[in-house]
């Protein structure tokens, strides 16, 4: 049976997609939907600041530190520089294409057909790989706190790489389908080209993402986590005051490596925490787009709407994850601190440079003749045994003659 609308006979299937058209086209008016955009709005650019700031942090300091404490500190590294690429591109995006009405990754892979095979390629790596390091880093964890005394042994810097290496072949072994699936076509943009595999499409390679990406990390790290606790409240003071004299004489710092893996512990916590959000999400989503999800026409707007929040929500969870790991580093491991003030220290000390060095012509006409030899001086003693005076201010100018006295 069928219905007349103004534009004609429709099906009772074409009725049914009309009208969850228009039940569904008024879901941007509700306060989940501006609360999400207000997150994405607001929030996102507070979040990459934090990021930038604590992962170039982090990344100096784990260089130091990894060659003094232990091999999960390599792992830390590489998550430095893949967190920071996953949120310029993720959170970046986002809170870019919600505020100038632009989308820079689509802007990218239309450039040209290569660039839109290659830019989803590796996206898709680095969303994988970032999990599975953090399930390397638990294995490790395991190691260290059930067999401390094979950590020296097992949780080396070379193992780390070989590791790495392992996990990023098989990624990309996994991700080779976009060069051959995805492509640029002349009238759109980067889009799904393979026309007899859309099963692959819309069933296949979702599940294989959601296994690989999400379900399998979440499994591993589950089982490490408890593992990893229950070592560590069986054992004794005295147990630990055993190991540690045996891997003293393994590892220079001791101390930085006790401490960071009650931060790893941590951070393998909130990785149980983001992972089993995001699992839950892609389980109502995909129930939502298998039609299991029966929702009345009144009320389908506002389950939209609802819907939009939870997605907004688990990426901020995901966003804040990998913008704020710096603050638990920071706070468990003191010899994490100690690398971070010095390298902020350093970074100051040149960013000043730099200001002198560009402002340095106006400073010397500002100054008098009197402060350019305000600074402290430097003594030289020289092989005719005359004692040089030499100021050491940077602003002595070019006709300033040293002062010379005899010994």
């Amino acid at each position: 049976m069928s219905s007349l609308y103004p534009d004609g006979n429709f099906s009772d299937a074409e009725y049914d997609a009309y009208m969850h058209y228009m039940c569904a086209n008024q879901w941007t008016s509700y306060p989940e939907y501006v609360a999400a955009r207000s997150l994405e709005t607001f929030l996102y650019p507070f979040l990459l600041l934090l990021a930038t700031i604590g992962n170039v942090l982090s990344l100096l300091a784990f260089r130091h530190l990894v060659a003094t404490t232990w091999s999960t500190c390599f792992y830390l590294h590489v998550l430095c520089v893949v967190d920071l690429v996953v949120l310029y591109i993720k959170c970046g995006g986002t809170w870019y294409r919600k505020v100038a009405d632009s989308d820079l990754s689509e802007r990218i892979m239309r450039f040209s057909d290569a660039m839109c095979k290659t830019y989803i390629f590796v996206f898709n790596v680095l969303l994988q790989l970032w999990p599975w390091l953090t399930v390397a880093l638990c294995v490790e964890l395991t190691i260290a706190t059930r067999c401390p005394l094979k950590t020296y042994v097992m949780c080396t810097w070379e193992r780390a790489r070989a590791i790495l290496l392992l996990i990023t072949i098989l990624l990309v072994c996994l991700n080779l389908n976009f060069f051959w699936t995805w492509g640029k076509i002349d009238s759109g943009g980067c889009i799904y080209i393979e026309e007899f595999s859309t099963e692959f499409m819309n069933v296949i390679w979702p599940s294989i993402v959601m296994g690989v990406e999400h379900v399998l990390p979440l499994l591993a790290a589950t089982v490490c986590f408890f593992v990893t606790t229950i070592s560590l409240l069986r054992s004794s003071r005295a147990q630990v005051s055993r190991y540690e004299r045996v891997l003293q004489n393994y590892f220079l710092d001791l101390q930085a490596l006790q401490q960071l893996k009650h931060a790893a512990l941590v951070v393998v916590l909130l990785f149980l925490v983001v992972k089993t959000f995001t699992v839950s999400y892609e389980i109502l989503n995909f129930l939502d787009i298998r039609g299991v999800l029966r929702v009345p026409c009144q009320q389908l707007g506002h389950f939209m709407a609802k819907k939009y929040l939870l997605s907004v929500l688990r990426d901020t969870v995901l966003y804040c994850y990998l913008s704020l790991k710096f603050c638990v580093y920071f706070g468990f491991c003191a010899s994490f601190r100690k690398q971070c003030y010095a390298h902020a220290r350093r970074i100051l000390c040149v960013c000043k440079k730099s200001k002198y060095a560009v402002g340095g012509e106006s400073n010397r006409r500002l100054l008098s003749g009197n402060d350019k030899f305000s600074r402290s001086n430097e003594v030289a003693t020289g092989n005719d045994g005359v004692v040089r005076l030499c100021a050491t201010s940077s602003l002595i100018t070019q006709d300033a003659t040293p002062i010379t006295t005899k010994v």
